[in-house]
């Protein structure tokens, strides 16, 4: 019968397993050595590295001799092993496992004992030649720069990756049309860094800023792997001008590449948002409180009523008014309430709530009224455009806006925002 001892001590001299003893997450009181119950001699050992708060034991090594195949050596140190984990307070047990012809008799054994698969993950190797440079490129260009032809492909293939949660990066949408036209409205100076493989895009990122703030908005990235991202990403940084130090990021919430992103980049999770869409054939009632067209007249009462909605935000109500977007205002009981701004450009068939705010003084209900009539008011002017079958907003939550679930509106995703920790700013008003 085989003894397996219960405690690890790292060697004294030269060892195979050294880099591994010497992490601080190594644990010997939970690793294991097998012994021929006769001779004495180390028949088989398994290394174990659990961090601090950590609740999963990780099996990093298991090596047995090659003499002692079939003996069970690893059945008796894993099972000892999972033995120890229950003792320590441990919820789980992570290998890992080469899926090899050596080790492919062995697989048994993980199942046997309860493992299932996780993931699994694949090694590239390639020699390394003269064909690097010239297979991999990147490259770094003007949006506003780039030839039609090249901005139609380029919205092409971000709309065909914007049709997969895993790869949905905000704003900019799915349809081809939709992108491109989305891409010709971006911001002066945006910048585009695109990667080639052998001549094929395989990865792309953009940035564009607002001229008169700190914000920058990082558009992607659509890549592969972690590593293209970051090479995207160090290709495009230096063409975001320094003061725009307040960086922002928008993607489904599926999306790994740019989650892990942000966190590697210092983009904090900033909440959790939802894609709403209402598709033409709905019915839409009228509102019950009147809804103007914004004249210049409204101007005072609406910066009033926006500062009021929004008073820490650099995006004030003259530069609303100076976009030229359709503003339209809701009245109640003779006072301003509200409004939306919706965008759309010809050629489109969705358009979107771009801005919409309620008097934030108003009870809970009253606010609600207000807010569907909005809707209900955006959803018949927009839709008087034949060519608009879709109408979409950004929101919250469901939960946290009654009034669209109330007029109609669903779920086309959930999305999660990441921005740098804001610095301090103050609004400066007229009023």
């Amino acid at each position: 019968m085989l003894a397996v001892q219960t405690h690890v001590k790292g060697p004294d001299g030269e060892s195979e397993f050294r880099t591994i003893l010497a992490k601080p997450s190594f644990r010997p009181d939970l690793s294991r050595v097998a012994l021929d119950p006769v001779s004495r001699a180390v028949v088989g050992c398994l290394l174990v590295q659990n961090s601090p708060g950590d609740s999963q034991g990780w099996i990093d090594s298991i090596a047995v001799r090659r003499s002692e195949r079939g003996r069970q050596v690893t059945a008796a140190l894993v099972a000892s092993a999972l033995r120890g984990f229950l003792a320590a307070g441990l919820t789980s047990a992570g290998l890992g496992v080469m899926l090899d012809e050596a080790v492919a008799q062995d697989l048994w054994v993980c199942e046997a004992l309860g493992f299932t698969v996780a993931y699994r993950w694949t090694r590239f190797v390639r020699p390394v030649d003269g064909t690097i440079d010239s297979s991999v490129k990147l490259a770094v260009s003007k949006v506003a720069d780039l030839p039609d032809d090249e901005l139609r492909d380029v919205a092409v293939w971000l709309a065909a990756r914007n049709r997969l949660p895993a790869s949905y990066v905000g704003y900019l949408g799915s349809v081809g049309e939709q992108v491109y036209v989305e891409l010709k409205a971006l911001s002066p100076g945006a910048v585009l860094a695109q990667l080639h493989h052998r001549g094929k895009r395989v990865g792309l990122m953009m940035a564009e800023w607002d001229p008169k703030s700190s914000r920058a908005w990082l558009h992607g990235p659509w890549a592969p792997l972690d590593e293209a991202a970051d090479a995207l990403y160090a290709a495009l940084s230096p063409h975001i001008p320094a003061e725009k130090n307040e960086l922002e990021a928008f993607c489904d919430r599926a999306n790994r590449i740019v989650t892990d992103f942000a966190a590697c980049n210092g983009l904090l999770p900033d909440g959790v948002f939802n894609n709403l869409a209402f598709a033409r054939g709905g019915e839409v009632a009228e509102p019950v409180n009147p809804v103007l067209p914004y004249e210049e007249r409204h101007f005072a009462a609406f910066e009033r009523l926006h500062y009021n909605a929004h008073p820490d935000t650099e995006l004030t109500a003259a530069r609303i008014v100076a976009e030229g977007v359709p503003l339209w205002l809701v009245f109640r009981d003779g006072a301003m309430r509200g409004y939306f701004t919706y965008r759309y450009a010809a050629g489109e068939s969705i358009a979107r709530i771009e801005h919409m705010s309620t008097d934030p003084s108003l009870p809970e209900d009253i606010r609600t009224e207000v807010w569907v009539d909005l809707l209900r008011a955006a959803l018949r002017t927009i839709f008087e455009n034949p060519r608009i079958g879709q109408v979409e907003m950004v929101t919250r939550s469901v939960q946290s806006d009654p009034g669209a679930s109330a007029v109609g509106f669903e779920l086309v995703r959930s999305m999660r925002i990441f921005r740098t920790v804001p610095r301090l700013t103050t609004h400066v008003s007229t009023i």
